[in-house]
C-alpha cells in the first residue's frame, strides 16, 4: 500500500519485474571480481561459468529492469506485466518518461470559478508541489475557485499562505495560469494571481500620507489632483467617488490636489480655500484748517513734519503719510505670498493595499516559452495505434494494420496531415511474408491526407507495422 500527499491509502499497481539474487547473503562475485572478469566481455563459455558469476549478470539486467517497472508502474497507474507483450511495455516507459519530461500544459475549461483541465500526459493523482500551467478563458468572478486536473477531484485555488483569491485574480482569456499544489492544504495554490498576493497593510484606502521622496510608495498615488481611471482604481473610487473632481464624467475621478496647499481640517471634504488676509486698516486725525495731525493709528505713520508739496494746495504745509503693514504686524513682509514656516515634502494618498508577491512567474515570459519551444502537446496510444502532436504543428503516428485476401488495404489515419506530402514506413512481420511492394497512389486506394492504400507481394492476407509523419491539419 501507498499513500498520496492528501492522505488517501492507494494500491500499488502489479509489477511483475522482480531484481533478482537481491537478498542477504545471495550468491553473486563482488563488483570489482566481476568487473576484471574475462566473460563480462566475450560471454560464459561452454563448461565453465560459476554460478555466482551466472548469478551476478541476471542481477544486474533484473535490477534495471526491476526499477524501470517499479517507474512506469508508478507513474502511468498501470500493471507492468511480464506477458511478452512489448509493444504495451513501451507505451508504459514513453508515457513515464513523458509524465516527468514534459510541461503540464492545458488549456482550461469548465466555469470562470470552477476550471478543470485535461493533461497530456493524464494526471492520474495528486502529489506534494505538482506544478501545472493552464491557459485560462475568462476572469474569475468569486474568491473561492476550484480547479479540476484530469478528474482528480475539484481543489479550492488559494494563493500565498492559504489567502483567498480576489475577484479577477485569473486575469481573463490568455492569462497563463502557474497553479501548485499543496498536499497539507490539499489545494491548488496560483502562483502568480494577477492582483498579486496583498496581506491588509491596516493603512485604509483613501487615506492622506506626506512622504520625504520624489516618487509615491507602492500603492499610493500623488495628491496633484489628476484624473485617474474609475475600473483602475476602484476601491480608491469607492471610497471618495467624486469629491475631488468627477474627471471626464464616466470613466475617471479626480485625486485631491495638495501641490503647493496645506491641508484644513473640515466636516466637508473636498473645498478649496483660496489665500487671503485680513483687512489692514489705519486712521489718520486731521485738524480743520489742514495744518497738522495730532494722531496716527495703525499701519500709518508720519514721514516728516513739514515742508510738504501738495500739487492741489495754494500752501506747502502739511505732514506726509505713508503705509507699512509691518508696522502694525511683523509678519507681513516676510514673504512675497501667505506663507507659514514649512517643509516640502510629497503629498499621496492611499489608492491599494501594494502587492508583496506580485508571483513567481513571469507570464509574458511564460507564454513566450511556451510559444518558442517546441514540445509535444498531444498523444493517444490505445495499444495499437498512436499519434503524437507537437507544439510547431508536426505530427507523428503509426500502428498495425493489414491487408485483405487480395494483397490490398486502407489505412486510416488517426489523425489527418495538412498535405499529402509526408513520410510513411511500412514494415511486414507476417513470417510466411518477405515484404510489401512499394506504396501505390491509385484512384480505388489513393494516398490521402487521411488514408494511404496498401498493397503486398503476396495476394495472401499480410500483418504490417506502419508509421507516418509530417506536417498535421491544424485545427
Amino acid at each position: 500500500m501507498n499513500t498520496s500527499s492528501s492522505g488517501t491509502a492507494k494500491t500499488s499497481p502489479q509489477n511483475d519485474f522482480k531484481p533478482f539474487a537481491v537478498g542477504e547473503g545471495a550468491n553473486v562475485i563482488e563488483q570489482s571480481e566481476y568487473e576484471k572478469s574475462g566473460f563480462l566481455k566475450e560471454g560464459f563459455k561452454k563448461g565453465m561459468a560459476r554460478s555466482s558469476e551466472i548469478n551476478k549478470a541476471i542481477r544486474q539486467g533484473s535490477s534495471i529492469a526491476a526499477a524501470v517497472a517499479r517507474f512506469a508502474a508508478a507513474k502511468t497507474g498501470e500493471a507492468l506485466l511480464d506477458n511478452g507483450d512489448i509493444n504495451t511495455l513501451c507505451r508504459q516507459i514513453e508515457t513515464a518518461i513523458s509524465s516527468v519530461s514534459s510541461l503540464l500544459i492545458a488549456e482550461a475549461d469548465g466555469s470562470a470559478d470552477a476550471l478543470t483541465a485535461h493533461f497530456t500526459p493524464t494526471v492520474k493523482e495528486l502529489e506534494n508541489g505538482l506544478l501545472v500551467h493552464v491557459r485560462a478563458k475568462e476572469k474569475n468572478t468569486g474568491t473561492s475557485p476550484s480547479f479540476n486536473a484530469d478528474e482528480t477531484g475539484e481543489k479550492p485555488v488559494v494563493k500565498g499562505n492559504n489567502l483567498p483569491l480576489e475577484a479577477a485574480d485569473i486575469a481573463g482569456a490568455g492569462h497563463w495560469l502557474e497553479m501548485q499544489y499543496d498536499g497539507a492544504l490539499d489545494k491548488w495554490v496560483l502562483q502568480n494571481p494577477a492582483k498579486g498576493i496583498t496581506p491588509p497593510s491596516g493603512v485604509p484606502v483613501g487615506t492622506i500620507e506626506y512622504f520625504a521622496m520624489p516618487t509615491p510608495p507602492a500603492g499610493y498615488l500623488k495628491a496633484d489632483g489628476a484624473a485617474v481611471g474609475r475600473q483602475t482604481y476602484p476601491e480608491l473610487f469607492e471610497t471618495i467617488g467624486t469629491t475631488f473632481g468627477e474627471g471626464d464624467g464616466s470613466t475617471t475621478f479626480n485625486l485631491p490636489d495638495l501641490m503647493d496647499r496645506f491641508a484644513q481640517g473640515s466636516d466637508v471634504p473636498g473645498q478649496k480655500v483660496e489665500a487671503g488676509l485680513p483687512n489692514i486698516t489705519g486712521e489718520i486725525n486731521i485738524d480743520n484748517t489742514l495744518a497738522g495731525m495730532s494722531h496716527y493709528e495703525g499701519a500709518l505713520y508720519p514721514v516728516k513734519s513739514s515742508g510738504y508739496k501738495n500739487s492741489l494746495a495754494s500752501n506747502n504745509n502739511g505732514t506726509p503719510v505713508a503705509f507699512d503693514a509691518s508696522r502694525s504686524n511683523p509678519i507681513y513682509g516676510a514673504s512675497t505670498t501667505v506663507q507659514p514656516p514649512a517643509l516640502t515634502l510629497l503629498p499621496c494618498i492611499k489608492a491599494f493595499d501594494a502587492a508583496t508577491n506580485p508571483g513567481l512567474i513571469d507570464i509574458t515570459e511564460l507564454a513566450n516559452e511556451v510559444a518558442t519551444h517546441k514540445h509535444v502537446n498531444e498523444t493517444y496510444n490505445d495499444g495499437t495505434n498512436w499519434y503524437r502532436k507537437w507544439s510547431d504543428g508536426w505530427l507523428e503516428q503509426g500502428g498495425f494494420a493489414a491487408t485483405d485476401n487480395t494483397g490490398r488495404g486502407v489505412i486510416n489515419l488517426l489523425q489527418p496531415y495538412s498535405t499529402e506530402d509526408y513520410t510513411v514506413c511500412i514494415t511486414a512481420y507476417a513470417s510466411q511474408i518477405t515484404g510489401l511492394s512499394t506504396w501505390t497512389v491509385k484512384a480505388s486506394n489513393p494516398k490521402t491526407q487521411s488514408s494511404i492504400g496498401i498493397v503486398a507481394s503476396s495476394a495472401d492476407p499480410v500483418s504490417c507495422m506502419w508509421q507516418t509523419c509530417g506536417k498535421g491539419m491544424q485545427s
